[in-house]
């Protein structure tokens, strides 16, 4: 790989020159080029600084993580450890060795079939899927970010995603002033576990998996939500929690069966698809990335898949303080700029309806997916709550005696 070399003018800023370079950036993997790597050369006495262009079709999002602290010790001329896991090409062969295994068909082949049939619970009716690409971008406090992915989630037992896609499908039902739920395809890292054993812990590649799910709390997600004081946030918060542990292989099975299977791929792709994605990448820090930092390419650059594409991650920024950031992609000249706007907005005002319900007192509390060895009711559990008057767990995982 040749490694492209740029003079930084004096007096300029190289991060901010760096930034221009990356929007710039194409590359063409049908010609093999995946890989694009640029110096930029500053003046005597200050670090240079290296742009490294990946292509999606061979990094993704753990990938980054793993190559970030490998180019550090690579820099510093340190040895790199061998690899001893699972090639990229090994995997892809065991996927098609997967994908047609009657048991994987018998089991989630219906599952999927149900989750893409009922009402439309589509944001746009369909609209803008394909068009060019536009991005507005949300910030939330630190103060709001911390609260919903530390409070939130401790106190109802889940993940972060659980609680962000919560509020999306409040703000899209709100927005649509229509149905109770929403059809959203999620991302997921894809590292999942298959029948043969495989480690790829540290391999690196495209591994993401898109799958559909049809996230639906009925009344909770209706005028109730937003008002903290009622139990209808922390209800569409279980609902929801419960709904995205319920689906099958980490959704990995989606892809193999709609895909690589030729006995379901043409039944599952007559179904009705989502037209928004959303993809919780988690927290970036500079260690993610050796110290450095991950730069966007221009929106018209990227492929729009559906009619809203929402990419949300947690920031480090300065002292330390976490900020949830999200891009609301939309399809330009076919979604208006006010539309989008206003479900970033209700987005925003969802999750902080969560974070204030959530400070209420006797507000959380767990769900039937926390018990998954008793077969237990949601009503079985509140009883049970209630009889016991279980602690909230401590950071280590271990509740009060």
């Amino acid at each position: 790989m040749a490694v492209d070399r740029v003079e930084v003018p004096a007096g300029a800023d190289p991060r901010v020159l760096a930034e221009e370079l990356a929007a710039s950036v194409r590359l063409d993997p049908e010609q093999g080029e995946m890989v694009r790597a640029t110096w930029l050369d500053v003046s005597a006495g200050q670090s240079g600084l290296l742009l490294l262009t990946v292509h999606h079709l061979a990094v993704d999002g753990v990938s980054w993580r793993l190559l970030g602290p490998e180019l550090a010790a690579g820099l510093a001329g340190e040895r790199l450890p061998e690899s001893t896991g699972t090639s990229f090409a090994r995997w892809a062969r065991l996927l098609t060795q997967e994908a047609v295994r009657p048991e994987l068909a018998d089991v989630e082949s219906a599952w999927w079939e149900r989750m893409l049939t009922g009402p439309d619970a589509r944001i746009a009716g369909g609209r803008g899927v394909g068009g060019r690409r536009a991005v507005l971008t949300v910030e939330l406090t630190p103060e709001v970010t911390e609260a919903a992915l530390s409070e939130v989630t401790a106190a109802f037992h889940c993940g972060p995603d659980a609680v962000l896609l919560t509020a999306l499908a409040a703000a899209a039902v709100r927005r649509r002033d229509a149905g109770s739920g929403l059809l959203v395809h999620l991302e997921g890292h894809g590292r999942e576990a298959l029948a043969t054993p495989a480690d790829i812990s540290r391999t690196v590649g495209w591994f993401t998996t898109q799958y559909p799910v049809r996230v639906d709390a009925g009344a909770a997600l209706g005028p109730d939500f937003w008002q903290p004081a009622q139990d209808a946030a922390g209800e569409a918060l279980k609902q929801v929690k419960e709904q995205l542990r319920a689906v099958p292989s980490g959704g990995l099975g989606w892809g193999l069966l709609r895909h690589l299977n030729p006995d379901t791929a043409p039944k599952l792709a007559a179904l009705p698809v989502p037209d928004l994605r959303f993809n919780y990448l988690g927290r970036f820090s500079g260690g993610d990335t050796a110290d450095g930092e991950l730069l966007g390419m221009a929106a018209e650059a990227l492929p729009l898949g559906h009619a809203v594409e929402v990419d949300a991650l947690v920031l480090e920024r300065g002292g330390g303080r976490l900020c949830l950031n999200a891009g609301f992609s939309y399809a330009r000249g076919e979604l208006g700029e006010d539309e989008v706007q206003e479900l970033a907005r209700l987005w925003c005002e969802a999750i902080e309806v969560l974070v204030e319900h959530t400070r209420r007192a006797g507000t959380g509390g767990h769900a039937s997916s926390d018990f998954p060895l008793v077969d237990l009711s949601s009503d079985q559990l509140a009883l049970l709550e209630d009889d016991l008057d279980f602690e909230p767990a401590d950071e280590d995982g271990e509740g009060d005696d």
